[in-house]
C-alpha cells in the first residue's frame, strides 16, 4: 500500500502576542464564538478576536499577580483565571462587561489547571498539590 502525499503550505507569521505559555491552560477559545479566546499574559487575561485581529479586552488580576491558567465558562458568559504564587486567588470575570464578579480563595500554591462540567454548574481547579471543586 502505498502512502498518499500531503502537500505542505507555507505559513506566514502576522503578529506574536507576547505569550509565553507555561502549559496548555494558557489559552482558552469561547465555546460559543469561535473567533474570541483568552490567554493568560503576566497579570492580565487578554482577551482577542481573530475575525477583528485585535484585542477586545485585558482583564487586570485584582492584586496584579501573574495568572497561569483561563478557561471559557461553557456559555462563554464567564472567564476564569488562576493566579500563581502562595494563597492564590481563581478569578472570574463577565465577558461581556470585563468586570470581575468572583474572587475565590482556598488554594496554597498556584492554581494550575480550570475546568468546568458540561452544564455549567460546576467547576474545579487545580493547584500545583490541591484540587477544589464547587459551584
Amino acid at each position: 500500500m502505498r502512502s498518499a502525499r500531503v502537500q505542505v503550505q507555507p505559513l506566514s507569521l502576522e503578529r506574536v502576542s507576547g505569550l509565553s505559555p507555561a502549559n496548555a491552560c494558557t489559552v482558552s477559545h469561547s465555546p460559543i464564538d469561535p473567533s474570541l479566546l483568552a490567554y493568560a499574559a503576566g497579570a492580565h487575561a487578554v482577551i482577542y478576536d481573530s475575525a477583528m485581529r485585535q484585542q477586545t479586552r485585558a482583564l487586570a488580576s485584582g492584586g496584579g499577580r501573574t495568572l497561569l491558567c483561563v478557561a471559557f465558562s461553557p456559555d462563554g458568559a464567564c472567564l476564569v483565571a488562576g493566579e500563581k504564587g502562595q494563597a492564590p486567588a481563581v478569578l472570574v470575570w463577565e465577558v461581556s462587561s470585563g468586570r470581575m464578579v468572583h474572587e475565590m480563595r482556598g488554594h496554597k500554591h498556584g492554581v494550575a489547571r480550570l475546568s468546568f462540567s458540561y452544564d455549567g454548574e460546576l467547576g474545579a481547579c487545580k493547584g500545583s498539590k490541591t484540587a477544589r471543586a464547587g459551584t
